[in-house]
């Protein structure tokens, strides 16, 4: 996972990781944006979206994923009306 920002105020931390979702199930349909609908390609085609995690300070009883895969950190605000 990868550090996106820490509000020492809150004493919490934000981080991403990057899911694949290339290979999801065709029937069910592939993740996409929760915000824009969209979805982040690599070079060779590989489809990813972020599933960002909230890491507070209080203990892993605060903590955990956010809801929702997001192709940025701005959709993700966006969709919460938060900024991290």
């Amino acid at each position: 996972m990868r550090y996106v920002t820490r509000n020492p105020y809150a004493r919490l931390t934000i981080r991403a990781e990057r899911v694949d979702v290339s290979s999801a199930n065709v029937q069910t349909g592939r993740p996409v944006c929760r915000e824009c609908g969209n979805t982040r390609s690599t070079p060779a085609g590989r489809q990813w979206l972020y599933q960002f995690y909230v890491d507070d300070d209080a203990g892993a009883r605060h903590s955990g994923p956010i809801a929702g895969l997001y192709c940025s950190r701005s959709c993700a605000e966006s969709y919460r009306g938060l900024p991290f």
